[in-house]
């Protein structure tokens, strides 16, 4: 066999093992390249999760928190001793007497409990007979359907609070509760509004490192989106686009 034949052969088997060789690197590191992306993935959908889990907990606790503070407060004894005193006509001096001392009451309970912004009474008919924020909302109608959250002892554990836009266009929830009298008959409605401050920190907490610019609470009754947080905005909710904003879809809803 020449010399000729035998680099010709050489060349053949050097260059079919480079080939081999090739396409076996190319193949190992594609493989590599797709366990590894699939395992951060997969690492990365586990934190996430994780951590709406924690959030989902945090805010549920939250609210559960608000939702027995207000039936804890329609059963105190100062305010449904109260109650019968104020559908008394207003210039008579026994409801004007009632009036502030139920007023101071709840001042110190609402400094103590800071998530109380304000806090109504109505009457059956659903006409406010006392208001802590404003004098000027008693005898006015406040109905207690949607948005309003309607709260009892017996539907406190299967209840979904109603997160919505005010006038203000501000995020917000409203709690009533019916308000017995020591016999136990209805004599009208404890509403509450709350404070969303410790709430929207809370939330705010899980976005800091996150590009996404605004969070979203999505009822099961209603699926359009309430920005309640902001962060361009300086944490604000009250956004100039806010009316604007597009219905919130998802095929996960």
């Amino acid at each position: 066999m020449s010399i000729c034949s035998r680099y010709s052969l050489l060349a053949q088997l050097v260059g079919r093992f480079s080939i081999i060789s090739w396409i076996a690197i190319g193949l190992t590191a594609i493989s590599v390249s797709w366990y590894s992306r699939d395992n951060l993935r997969r690492d990365i959908e586990n934190h996430l999760n994780s951590t709406l889990d924690f959030k989902s907990k945090a805010l549920d606790q939250w609210v559960d928190n608000q939702l027995r503070d207000t039936l804890y407060l329609a059963q105190q004894t100062e305010i449904r001793a109260a109650v019968p005193q104020l559908f008394q006509p207003e210039n008579t001096q026994d409801r004007k007497v009632v009036s502030d001392r139920l007023r101071q009451y709840l001042n110190k309970t609402a400094a103590i409990k800071p998530n109380l912004r304000d806090i109504s009474i109505t009457e059956n008919s659903g006409f406010v007979t006392f208001s802590l924020s404003s004098i000027e909302k008693e005898k006015i109608y406040s109905p207690l359907g949607y948005p309003v959250t309607y709260l009892t002892p017996q539907n406190l554990a299967s209840i979904t609070p109603n997160f919505y836009l005010n006038s203000a266009r501000q995020a917000a929830m409203t709690i009533a509760t019916p308000l017995t009298d020591f016999s136990g008959i209805q004599m009208g409605a404890l509403v509450v509004d709350l404070n969303l401050s410790e709430l929207r920190n809370l939330l705010l907490e899980s976005s800091q490192k996150t590009k996404t610019q605004a969070i979203y609470l999505v009822g099961e009754t209603n699926l359009n989106s309430v920005n309640f947080l902001s962060r361009v905005t300086g944490k604000s909710p009250n956004a100039p686009n806010l009316s604007a904003a597009p219905p919130l879809r998802s095929e996960a809803i």
